[in-house]
């Protein structure tokens, strides 16, 4: 049986044995040539537990709010066999400001690193929700069950990225999967007041909609 590997976001880069995903031509206001072989929401999207052998995004991650973000590791972390491998690029939301902060750079590339960090939205879809760091996501891949394979770092035009890769290790259940996301979301609470912790309700009931749908049999 052919391994299922997935191309999550691939927008106008095509790879050959990959299952390529993209939003349909209705959700793009710029790019006219798309390649996609399936065109769906990929927060939507369904396979069987186990059944997958790899997943990659590029410049795709960045895009979803907290509570997607880590719904979503948890749905892939699910669909992927043992040993199935997870590639993340992203910016480098940690390296972007310390170039920002640089005197001596140049100030069009301080425009640039902005909507580097913030995206270039012209959709709504093309909006920036997160800024993440090599070592923030690789913390949360490690306690979801993965051994962080490499983290390459890469600049052009000025903009910092990282792209990491990762390995699923451990295999925890869909409960102790959640657990360890919305738990990591925690750690974007200001304070632990009542407000803060009906924000909170809220992130977590948006994550276990996500997870819910992006499992076929409900429960991983």
């Amino acid at each position: 049986m052919e391994s299922i590997k997935l191309h999550l976001g691939c927008g106008l880069h095509y790879l050959r044995g990959y299952i390529n995903i993209d939003y349909p031509a209705s959700k793009h206001t710029v790019a006219s040539k798309l390649v996609a072989d399936k065109y769906a929401d990929i927060t939507k999207l369904r396979y069987s537990n186990n059944s997958v052998a790899e997943i990659r995004l590029h410049h795709v991650f960045e895009h979803f709010s907290i509570a997607q973000a880590c719904a979503l590791l948890v749905v892939w972390t699910v669909w992927l066999k043992q040993d199935g491998k997870l590639r993340i690029e992203v910016p480098d939301f940690k390296a972007s400001i310390i170039d920002w902060l640089n005197p001596f750079i140049k100030k069009k590339n301080k425009y640039a690193i902005l909507r580097h960090l913030y995206g270039s939205q012209e959709a709504e879809w093309a909006t920036h929700k997160m800024g993440w760091s090599s070592e923030d996501l690789s913390y949360l891949l490690m306690k979801l069950g993965y051994e962080v394979i490499s983290v390459k770092k890469t600049k052009g035009y000025a903009l910092s990225n990282f792209d990491i890769i990762a390995k699923k290790l451990k295999k925890l259940n869909v409960e102790e999967l959640q657990n360890v996301a919305t738990g990591y979301m925690k750690n974007y609470l200001v304070t632990f007041d009542d407000l803060e912790m009906s924000l909170y309700k809220v992130w977590v009931k948006d994550s276990d909609k996500i997870v819910k749908s992006g499992l076929k049999n409900g429960n991983g």
